[in-house]
C-alpha cells in the first residue's frame, strides 16, 4: 500500500484489514451481529433520544392522521376540523416549550450573571469596564457560578 496522505494508515495500521470483512457495528450483517453481546446489538438498534417524539407531539401526529383519514373518506369538513385542531395544538406546544426554555435560561437562574450581562451592554460605562462585565458573564455561563 502506498502513501495514502493520512497519518496512521498503512499496511500494518488502521484500515489495513478493510477487505477482511471488518466493518463498523452499524454496517455488520445479521450473522455478524449474532456474535456480538446483546447490549451492543441493542445500542445499535436504539433510536436517538433526539428523534423520539414527546407525548404532545404524538397527539398532534394523531390529529394529522385523523385528518388524513377523513379526507380519504371524502369528509372535508371533518378533515379541516382535525387539521385546524392539530395546528392549534402545535402552536400551544411550541409556546409551552419556548416558555420552559426561557425559564431554564442560565441568566434567569443566576442573578449575578444577569447583572453582568446588563452592565456589559451599558453604554455609560467605559469600554474596558463593559469588556470585564462580558468576560465575567461568560465565565459564569461556563462554570455556572451562583453569584
Amino acid at each position: 500500500m502506498g502513501y495514502s496522505g493520512f497519518k496512521g494508515i498503512g499496511p500494518n495500521k488502521i484500515g489495513a484489514n478493510k477487505g477482511a470483512g471488518i466493518s463498523s457495528p452499524a454496517k455488520q450483517t445479521a450473522k455478524q451481529k449474532a456474535n456480538l453481546p446483546k447490549q451492543i446489538v441493542d445500542a445499535i438498534a436504539a433510536k436517538s433520544p433526539a428523534k423520539e417524539v414527546d407525548k404532545a407531539g404524538q397527539k398532534i401526529i394523531k390529529q394529522g392522521d385523523k385528518a388524513n383519514a377523513a379526507y380519504e373518506a371524502g369528509n372535508d369538513k371533518k378533515g379541516n376540523r382535525h387539521t385546524a385542531r392539530a395546528a392549534r395544538m402545535n402552536t400551544r406546544d411550541e409556546a409551552k416549550k419556548l416558555k420552559n426554555n426561557l425559564k431554564n435560561s442560565p441568566a434567569k437562574k443566576n442573578k449575578g450573571m444577569s447583572y453582568d450581562i446588563k452592565e456589559a451592554s451599558n453604554q455609560k460605562l467605559s469600554a474596558s469596564a463593559r469588556k470585564h462585565y462580558a468576560e465575567n458573564a461568560q465565565a459564569a455561563n461556563k462554570s455556572g457560578y451562583k453569584g
